[in-house]
């Protein structure tokens, strides 16, 4: 929850962002699914206009 104050702190918080994935059976690499690099690029660039 955030406070119900106009002053936010963006280094207050931690943003977490979490992608569950086995590991690719012959190289046992992990590897990030095509769309979810997609999604993460979108929020990256969200967040990174928010400050």
């Amino acid at each position: 929850m955030l406070p119900k104050v106009a002053n936010i702190n963006p280094s207050d918080y931690t943003i977490v962002y979490g992608i569950l994935k086995k590991k690719h059976a012959r190289t046992k690499k992990l590897n990030i699914p095509f769309f979810s690099k997609v999604t993460l690029r979108g929020i990256v660039e969200q967040l990174t206009m928010m400050g």
